[in-house]
């Protein structure tokens, strides 16, 4: 890019606010890196100054200066104090809701793998012996409560998105594709929940014992 488009893009991103700065951020991050872990590594031995939040907070009181100024409000040093300290804290609470967020999914997803692993072993059990599991709860109940909750982690990434990045998957490309594959095993395992129930309806209505499964 030439001098000249730097500077234009410098102006541009100078005067976006919070949301639009954070929505641009991220989507340069997602371009370039899969995971947080790569975002961390790429930073090692960098400057303090490089790093996102002090680049995204500075940017944002650049941007509020420079609004403050248009709108007739930079001589107000008080106006301008506020106006500024009210982007960086906007903007701070962005970088730290995108951090918890994929950081949280990182640590729960291990449990939701668990979680779909069990659910796996006890429908194959339910297969093989040809009565459910004795639970607590049914086995149908735990699989809906099982779905819910993986639907639950997309409903919340998505929503996110929407509120606070301007439309943009707060998860790193790598985090998002683990949410999905755990949601699609979720999903997979009530297809065998419903097809095995309904076979077995076939065969008692039959009057047939259901052939052993291998």
């Amino acid at each position: 890019m030439s001098s000249g488009g730097q500077r234009r893009l410098q102006r541009i991103e100078a005067a976006l606010i919070p949301t639009e700065a954070m929505a641009v951020w991220l989507q340069e991050v997602r371009a370039q890196h899969r995971s947080v872990h790569d975002l961390a590594r790429s930073l090692q031995g960098k400057p303090d100054e490089a790093w996102p939040l002090f680049t995204l907070t500075r940017q944002a009181e650049t941007a509020a200066r420079a609004r403050a100024k248009q709108d007739g409000a930079g001589s107000d040093g008080d106006a301008l104090f506020h106006a500024e300290r009210d982007a960086v804290r906007d903007v701070a609470m962005l970088f730290y809701l995108f951090m918890q967020v994929n950081g949280q999914f990182l640590e729960e997803k291990r449990a939701l793998c668990l979680l779909v692993a069990l659910l796996l072993h006890s429908i194959r059990d339910w297969f093989r012996d040809g009565r459910m599991p004795h639970w607590d709860e049914p086995l149908d109940r735990r699989l809906q409560l099982a779905v819910e909750e993986l639907y639950g982690w997309q409903r919340a990434v998505a929503m996110l998105g929407e509120r606070y990045f301007q439309g943009v998957c707060a998860l790193l490309p790598e985090t998002e594709e683990q949410l999905g594959w755990i949601v699609v095993q979720g999903e997979l395992l009530v297809e065998l929940f419903n097809d095995h129930l309904e076979f077995e309806g076939i065969a008692r209505k039959n009057g047939k014992r259901k052939p052993p499964l291998p």
